[in-house]
């Protein structure tokens, strides 16, 4: 679809619908036999975010993407298709060694055909998107997340993560959309324990924990994520100086920003919004 076209699909859009376009649900909302009870059920959003949601995290199989995916387009005023994304970390169907294994090769070929597998198979089933590569610099062993990077080294992040990107996007109907993540500092939460505050200089988080994302964003993901941690007491997640002022303006990345599992609605515990609506006008209006 070319440009043009994109923009008069935009402009016969209703509000809902483009709201709708910026929603991730997971694939029980379109499960026909499921009955959704507890936690699931109390967060049940309006039936008009699951008509319009815009993509769909977690379904594995091309036969429940078809389904899924025919039943939506069938209702879809325009016809929008979803978009299918998936933790496709280290393989598909195909499992390599966990990113801080790959790391062990110093092999970023090696590591870029791994990625083009992974993305060969995730696209044969219908997946568009994958969250992955994982660059956090993680040097504390009790953060439970640390070997899906690539270890302690900024270099070695960039040079893996940059290598993973190229082989994620092939230029053909093969490859799928790249994720970096998490921006930034994820891998320096205190005493690793997840989520936590990241308390380290300026200095260390651009020349260490940056690092790695200013050498994979020369391979051009399609999407950064941001990190679940706050800096300087400011969570990430609604972080306008860190999102705006360095990823956008300063790096140049003009690709898609995602947050992450329920990160703007951690926003509300962070103690930076009253509630889900005020968080999302954080995204507005950042901290």
């Amino acid at each position: 679809m070319e440009i043009h076209e994109l923009q008069q699909l935009l402009s016969e859009m209703s509000l809902q619908e483009k709201i709708g376009q910026m929603v991730q649900l997971t694939g029980v909302y379109f499960d026909k036999e499921a009955v959704l009870t507890g936690v699931v059920g109390e967060q049940l959003p309006p039936e008009w975010i699951i008509q319009y949601a815009g993509s769909v995290l977690g379904v594995i199989g091309k036969d429940k993407i078809y389904d899924i995916q025919s039943r939506y387009m069938e209702q879809h005023p325009h016809h929008i298709p979803l978009l299918f994304m998936a933790d496709v970390i280290h393989g598909c169907r195909t499992i390599f060694p966990i990113p801080l294994g790959q790391a062990c090769s110093f092999h970023p070929e090696l590591v870029s055909e791994a990625a083009s597998i992974a993305a060969l198979e995730a696209s044969s089933e219908g997946l568009r998107a994958t969250f992955s590569p994982v660059i956090d610099v993680s040097r504390d062993p009790r953060w439970g997340r640390m070997m899906e990077s690539f270890g302690e080294d900024p270099y070695v992040n960039g040079i893996m993560g940059k290598a993973m990107v190229d082989g994620y996007q092939q230029k053909d109907d093969t490859g799928i959309a790249a994720c970096l993540k998490h921006f930034a500092g994820y891998g320096a939460v205190n005493a690793g324990r997840e989520y936590n505050d990241v308390e380290i200089s300026k200095r260390t988080f651009l020349e260490q924990y940056v690092k790695p994302f200013r050498m994979a964003l020369k391979a051009k993901p399609a999407m950064v994520m941001t990190a679940f941690n706050a800096i300087d007491r400011k969570p990430i997640s609604g972080n306008k100086e860190l999102l705006k002022g360095l990823l956008r303006d300063k790096e140049g990345f003009e690709g898609t920003v995602i947050s992450d599992w329920g990160s703007i609605g951690q926003l509300e515990e962070q103690g930076v919004a009253a509630d889900m609506e005020e968080a999302a006008i954080q995204l507005q209006k950042p901290v």
